[in-house]
């Protein structure tokens, strides 16, 4: 009586790894693809030359040697924080120097983390199937830690507004920030400054039409581009107004 074979529906014993047009073929063993792509007949090369820089933080660079017809690109993320394994499909957009890239925004409070990332080409076939290249060489790095406006201060002054004060706020410059972005924690007990979270280019800030005895605590985080921030780094200052 014949055996029945254990291996999935449309499991491949050996598939053929193409290393270029003028290169031998390569037989190697593939795992199931992911959810979403097919088995490929062919196996294409993948990406080389992953580089993968932390120059701002809270974002990760990544650039590659594109792969001649691919749609798309499959980028595979985890972290040393969460080992789980994150994949999302970016453009083939090139830079300067004819390299593929991409900007990878982190989550929030990721400074100090290291991530590690392998890329897929994809390729669109013709019956409209998607199919990934083989991986390319895996690479990591370690995201930069925010630097929190230094020198953060408050002063009190009166406003030009009859029986109104007015609150300054004056900080340190960053290096190679967008910008800063002031917001209000509320204090049990005290009337908050009438101030709305805000995004200030400057290294200074006035709150105006302070009613006497508003306040709060006032905090101030480094913005490297106009959304790109992480308010772990932060610098805080308590501001309460003499009331009248």
């Amino acid at each position: 009586m014949p055996k029945t074979s254990t291996r999935p529906a449309g499991w491949l014993p050996t598939l053929m790894l193409v290393l270029g047009s003028a290169s031998p073929l390569l037989a190697q063993v593939l795992e199931r693809p992911p959810i979403g792509y097919r088995t490929p007949t062919v196996v294409r090369a993948g990406p080389t030359l992953l580089k993968v820089a932390a120059l701002v933080p809270t974002r990760l660079d990544l650039s590659w040697t594109g792969v001649t017809g691919a749609w798309t690109y499959r980028i595979t993320r985890s972290s040393s924080a969460d080992p789980t394994q994150f994949a999302f499909e970016v453009p083939g957009d090139l830079n300067a120097a004819g390299d593929a890239f991409y900007f990878d925004n982190l989550p929030s409070r990721s400074g100090g983390v290291t991530f590690t990332y392998t890329i897929n080409a994809v390729f669109v076939e013709a019956d409209a199937s998607k199919t990934l290249s083989a991986p390319s060489p895996t690479m990591n790095a370690k995201a930069l830690i925010p630097t929190p406006p230094p020198r953060f201060k408050s002063r009190i002054g009166m406003s030009k507004l009859m029986g109104r004060l007015q609150v300054t706020f004056d900080w340190g410059k960053v290096d190679g920030a967008w910008g800063y972005e002031l917001f209000q924690v509320t204090r049990l007990g005290v009337i908050p400054l009438p101030m709305l979270t805000t995004k200030v280019r400057g290294t200074s800030y006035t709150v105006d039409n302070v009613v006497p005895g508003q306040g709060g605590t006032v905090c101030a985080i480094t913005v490297w581009e106009e959304f790109l921030k992480d308010d772990s780094s932060r610098s805080c200052e308590l501001v309460l107004t003499p009331a009248r």
